[in-house]
């Protein structure tokens, strides 16, 4: 039985060697090369690794941006390539405007996380690609002490920052009677929340009755004016997935103002009396009255992380509660809703605490409905769920496999 194993072991090898061995890079060259980058064609030098005659593996590319058969600016690619393409770890110079983007790229595009850094600037920002359009988050870090000094957020590949200063307020005639003039404009909106409600709808409507129809919730709110005039927002829900927008969990009565696009008029059908049409804004961020956030010094509060989600992504969470309900995902991690009043002192609050255990046999903790825990771990923006026309929202915590301990066992 041994040597049949061993065999084994030594064909299995072989076969991986040979596998490994087909996929690696086989020559070195220095060729001109082109490829498309951000909707046109770079052209000009490539020198590194090959492979079926692409560049391929480690390389570096210099040339330039191609438009209207003339060369525009100077561009530099040095990292890894695959089949011809910018392909993972790299570095992408734009030497006419002096900036570079330095991260991961997949197919010729920015995806994944990006350092961008201006020639003559003292900052420097980190964010997130998806096909070469910046999503969520953005931090902003001084040059010499790399510390943070800010942060952004990008809406549909918009800083929400620029969102926020071009909005302008309209005269409440203007939406209503010339609504096509001003479609998808930048409206700052003070309101009162009139109603709130979830509805799921189905995106490519020529599939809407298919199975293999896609659907995505929103959330509506029908607000009023200072003057009474009704408007409706409407934002997606799923943010966690795209990172786009991000709407407070407000409630009704609630005074706020709303950043958003406007998309024209909808109607709010609450009965033949009330029916009617309103201007409809595509909601992108809101504040609460008076709500502000502290870069330097942020306060951790309970509220704060519900309102300011992204501001606290990744800083450090350290809390006691208890475990109300748990749920396991498929790749074998541990959700817990956690009670807790570590960050609010009158009363407890619910919290998604996402747990990976150990897989180290015997330190492995696998927690109960009903134990009081001690948890430390990063904030991971919130979770979202929804029941009925409720959007219940929590602040969600990820957990490291040794950072929980249970302090006491209902028994």
């Amino acid at each position: 039985m041994k040597k049949k194993k061993i065999v084994s072991v030594v064909c299995f090898a072989m076969l991986l060697a040979m596998g490994c061995s087909n996929s690696q890079p086989t020559e070195q060259a220095d060729i001109s090369h082109s490829f498309y980058w951000g909707g046109t064609v770079c052209t000009g030098n490539y020198t590194g690794e090959m492979q079926g005659g692409k560049p391929w593996g480690k390389g570096t590319f210099h040339g330039y941006v191609m438009r209207d058969g003339q060369e525009q600016d100077k561009v530099s690619y040095t990292g890894k390539w695959k089949d011809g393409r910018l392909a993972g770890k790299g570095v992408f110079e734009n030497l006419s405007r002096g900036v570079s983007y330095d991260g991961k790229f997949s197919n010729n595009a920015k995806n994944g996380e990006i350092v961008v850094k201006q020639d003559g600037s003292n900052t420097y920002e980190k964010v997130t690609f998806r096909k070469d359009i910046p999503y969520g988050i953005s931090v902003l870090y001084d040059e010499k002490t790399d510390g943070i000094i800010g942060y952004d957020r990008y809406y549909k590949g918009i800083r929400v920052s620029e969102i926020i200063a071009d909005a302008r307020k309209f005269d409440y005639a203007e939406l209503v009677y010339s609504a096509e003039e001003h479609y998808y404009e930048k409206i700052a909106l003070d309101c009162q929340v009139e109603k709130k409600s979830i509805r799921e709808i189905t995106i490519d409507e020529e599939k809407e009755d298919s199975k293999e129809a896609e659907t995505e919730r929103i959330a509506e709110l029908q607000v009023r004016d200072k003057s009474g005039n009704r408007y409706l927002i409407v934002y997606n829900i799923e943010y966690p997935r795209i990172a786009e927008n991000y709407m407070p969990d407000v409630v009704v009565g609630e005074q706020i103002r709303a950043y958003a696009f406007t998309r024209g008029l909808s109607e709010i059908d609450e009965g033949a009396l009330q029916e009617g049409q309103y201007p409809l804004l595509e909601g992108v961020t809101a504040l609460r009255e008076g709500c502000k956030f502290n870069f330097e010094n942020p306060a951790y509060e309970y509220q704060n992380f519900l309102d300011f989600p992204y501001e606290y992504q990744g800083l450090k969470a350290q809390m006691s509660g208890t475990i109300k309900q748990m749920r396991f995902g498929s790749d074998g991690q541990i959700f817990l809703f956690v009670e807790s009043r570590t960050y609010s002192e009158d009363e407890s609050k619910n919290y998604l605490c996402v747990y990976e255990p150990s897989d180290k046999g015997d330190n492995q903790i696998v927690p109960i409905v009903g134990d009081k825990i001690n948890v430390k771990g990063k904030f991971d923006t919130v979770y979202l769920k929804a029941e009925g026309d409720k959007l219940l929202m929590y602040p969600r915590i990820l957990i490291s496999n040794n950072s929980l301990e249970i302090k006491e066992r209902t028994k």
